[in-house]
């Protein structure tokens, strides 16, 4: 086995020989994640039927909808928010319910979170859905079943003893 310590774009290996460094991969490609980046928000929009609709009206039940760098937004109350496609509705309420900083919080703070970045027709339904239907907030939240023993026999005696 032979130790290499790597410094710049020559390597020293345990032996004293100078030894010119392969160049390093820059780049990597290792599959989805359930991180939403600019550019899969940016793919999706453009495949998406909904956006796309919502981009040529220019507005959405009174909402302004606008592109700006590269990505579609609706103008809320609240400020600008990435309008985000049904394809990755999934996506991102798993990444801002389940993750583990967030710790499969309440309906209301699960909307919150998501709400401060994203915006869809229908977000607060569809959060407080996927809070109702998680597994794991049921498990932890529902109820433990009372359990009744069995009737048995106390050996009374017989009956006017």
């Amino acid at each position: 086995m032979e130790l290499q310590t790597t410094t710049g774009s020559q390597s020293t290996s345990a032996d004293g020989r100078k030894e010119r460094a392969e160049p390093v991969a820059t780049e990597r490609n290792i599959g989805p994640t359930l991180q939403r980046t600019d550019t899969e928000i940016k793919t999706a929009q453009g495949t998406s039927r909904l956006v796309h609709n919502m981009m040529e009206d220019g507005t959405y039940k009174g909402l302004s909808i606008m592109r700006e760098y590269g990505l579609v937004l609706a103008d809320t109350p609240n400020g600008k928010r990435i309008v985000l496609p049904p394809s990755r509705w999934a996506t991102a309420l798993k990444e801002i319910h389940g993750s583990v900083w967030a710790g499969h919080i309440r309906a209301p703070h699960t909307y919150a979170r998501m709400a401060q970045t994203h915006w869809w027709s229908g977000l607060q339904m569809a959060v407080k859905r996927w809070v109702l239907g998680c597994q794991e907030c049921g498990s932890r939240t529902a109820r433990p079943r009372e359990v009744v023993p069995p009737l048995r026999s106390i050996r009374g005696g017989d009956v006017g003893d």
